[in-house]
């Protein structure tokens, strides 16, 4: 996430500069950034804030918390930063609760990510290369500051595919052809019965 963190914090520090009283009241808070166990946790997020002297503005927890604390927080935020890997294939499976928060977006990805067609079809964020301009980056983010405090015009019908009811429908429709084939098993078919309890 390097390169999405340095155009986040150029972004940064043009706002600090160009607009305090807009950004002086911004601290972003990076929680969970580490998989190791507790013990071993190091953080690395608050060393890329320091090459943009943001020692204050970031605060980095390393340790991974409990998912539904992690979705407590989310909903706590004025707003949400999402940097994205520079790999064109990262799909973060983590902005659909993201998404499901209603708070201001902005994602920064590579432009081939597949997160970037999310949040342009569902309306629910801002999206930015993750290489693009730290200028327009700023403005980006000036107005997203603007809008805290209300929720994005999601468009909850392009985000339908990607809700639990239809993955599972998706998973039943598997199961259903694996259990129609000429060689289905009694394992698959028990599988099948199962995603269909739990749909």
């Amino acid at each position: 996430m390097a390169a999405a963190l340095r155009t986040a914090f150029r972004a940064l520090r043009l706002g600090l500069e160009s607009a305090p009283e807009v950004f002086g009241r911004v601290h972003l808070h990076f929680i969970g950034t580490d998989y190791a166990p507790s013990h071993l946790a190091k953080k690395t997020i608050e060393r890329v804030a320091r090459e943009f002297q943001l020692e204050g503005r970031v605060h980095e927890w390393p340790e991974r918390i409990p998912y539904f604390e992690a979705l407590r927080l989310l909903l706590d935020a004025d707003f949400l930063l999402v940097p994205g890997s520079d790999d064109a294939n990262y799909t973060a499976s983590k902005i659909y609760p993201y998404i499901l928060a209603e708070k201001p977006l902005l994602g920064i990805f590579h432009p081939a990510s597949s997160v970037c067609d999310v949040l342009r079809k569902t309306r629910a964020g801002l999206v930015f290369p993750l290489d693009g301009p730290s200028e327009q980056l700023y403005v980006l983010w000036k107005d997203l500051l603007a809008a805290a405090g209300s929720k994005p015009e999601t468009d909850w019908r392009a985000f339908a595919p990607y809700m639990a009811r239809e993955m599972t429908r998706k998973q039943c429709d598997l199961f259903d052809r694996v259990t129609a084939s000429p060689g289905a098993t009694t394992e698959h078919a028990h599988a099948a019965a199962i995603a269909r309890t739990h749909a």
